[in-house]
């Protein structure tokens, strides 16, 4: 979602700057002229640059380079006689080799972010590891996109399905059902599991296809056999990566010279049940954009002293007024990572046990055994503690539709229809609005108080 997000900025940036060259090519040349100076203009717009270096210094008077890619500049000359009473300039250097000079800088490189970790040092505070997961970017061919679509009589997928079936135990994130565009999200848990044994191409296919459409299916690329119907309906396998859910926020936002401001994930990290790591990253970006440009544009015209309070203030307040707000979507964050976790409680599968054989298998006596018979072992458990999802069959399911037979229902599996059926009608399902939390914050006082319940305030929104 966020590779998709910064393509839809760089696509909107290059149609700003492509209309900017339109109507200066459409000036006559008396025009075009008098107006050198816009024609000679650089676009400052850069991507795909690794910072590798960051540095601040106190200077007299600065000339700030902006190399462009035809190595040409743009050159601001800036004076400074009050050299303590001005924010440092900070020079930043790039894996391309381009070196930039700058009075602010505003970090939204990232949950690794290399300002943060490298150059201000800032710690984050929270819990760094809350589970390992497996994310799986797949894409439905048309055929498989449309019978998904069209589950169950709607004409439109949801967003979120928990799958629980002897074969997986995951989420599926419909990010574009039309063009069948979707994320999976597996739990992994290193390292008794491995990307290589467990998360291979034809492993994570045939979890998928479980997920997709219930438990021994036929499916696309299989041993061979299949009928013309069965490859009908494929998917691609775009990318299978391992990452850690965690719920960290930064314990500053802002250097203490005043002019590098931590924006986003560089801030903080949260997990996804909910959505609020882009939502908060774009509040912090609307609160400081504001901020920046009254120091640019209201600075410039107080004397020296008045300046120095004044960045001081401006950019202090950002802290304080979206750190706790970030405090705050962390709590709910994790309130809404542990309710999706009840569903799986309801199936008989508690998050607790995978976590408690983890630490058996890592102390004595077993950690005296062989890595790969702890594996083996590990593997095994997880295995038998998911047979009995086997028995969740339903008529009704994709699998039906899609003419593969299925068999019959067992007593257990009543059993876990009637827990699962209990928690959603007693809305103890994950909510995907939460205005009270994304619109109706307040930077008071009294209203990051009343917020901070979010961690213990259990009702749905």
């Amino acid at each position: 979602a966020q590779n998709k997000f910064v393509s839809l900025l760089l696509q909107e940036a290059r149609r700003h700057y492509s209309k900017e060259d339109d109507r200066d090519v459409e000036q006559d040349d008396a025009s075009r002229d008098s107006n050198d100076d816009n024609m000679d203009r650089q676009h400052h717009l850069r991507y795909g640059e690794e910072v590798i270096h960051i540095s601040q210094q106190h200077i007299q008077q600065q000339t700030l380079n902006s190399k462009c890619n035809n190595n040409t500049a743009d050159t601001v000359n800036a004076t400074n006689n009050h050299q303590s009473s001005s924010p440092p300039i900070t020079t930043i250097q790039t894996s391309h080799g381009n070196t930039y000079h700058t009075r602010y800088l505003l970090a939204a490189d990232g949950v690794h972010s290399f300002t943060r970790n490298h150059h201000l040092k800032i710690p984050m505070m929270g819990e760094s590891s809350m589970q390992s997961l497996v994310n799986v970017h797949f894409r439905t061919n048309d055929k498989l996109s449309e019978l998904l679509m069209s589950r169950d009589g709607y004409d439109d997928a949801a967003m979120l399905h928990f799958t629980y079936n002897s074969q997986l135990v995951g989420a599926f994130v419909c990010h574009d059902g039309k063009k069948g565009e979707w994320v999976l999200q597996i739990p992994f848990f290193p390292p008794f599991q491995t990307m290589e044994e467990d998360f291979d191409a034809r492993k994570v296919r045939e979890m998928i296809w479980a997920g997709l459409v219930g438990s021994g299916s036929v499916h696309p690329h299989g041993d061979g056999g299949e009928s013309k119907s069965d490859l009908d309906f494929d998917f691609d396998v775009l990318s299978i990566r391992p990452w850690t859910m965690s719920s960290l926020v930064a314990q500053r936002y802002v250097n203490e010279s005043g002019n590098v401001a931590l924006v986003g994930d560089a801030a903080h990290s949260f997990p996804p049940a909910g959505g609020f790591g882009m939502n908060t990253g774009l509040q912090d970006a609307h609160n400081i954009a504001w901020r920046l440009a009254l120091l640019l544009l209201d600075g410039g015209r107080r004397n020296s002293s008045e300046a120095s309070f004044f960045s001081e203030d401006v950019l202090s307040k950002y802290d304080a007024e979206r750190r706790p707000i970030a405090t705050q979507n962390a709590a709910l964050s994790v309130r809404n990572y542990r309710r999706t976790l009840r569903i799986a409680k309801a199936c008989y599968l508690d998050a607790q046990h995978p976590q408690l054989l983890l630490s058996m298998l890592g102390m004595p006596p077993a950690n005296l055994l062989p890595m790969e018979t702890r594996r083996d072992m590990f593997r095994r458990l997880v295995g038998v503690a998911m047979m009995p999802l086997g028995s969740l069959v339903s008529s009704s399911s994709i699998e039906h539709r899609a003419g593969v037979q299925g068999g019959g229902r067992a007593l257990h599996a009543d059993h876990i229809e009637r827990n699962v059926r209990s928690i959603l009608e007693g809305g103890g399902s994950l909510p995907l609005v939460f205005p009270k939390y994304e619109l109706g914050f307040s930077y008071e006082q009294n209203g990051v108080n009343e917020g901070s319940n979010a961690a213990n305030d259990d009702s749905g929104d």
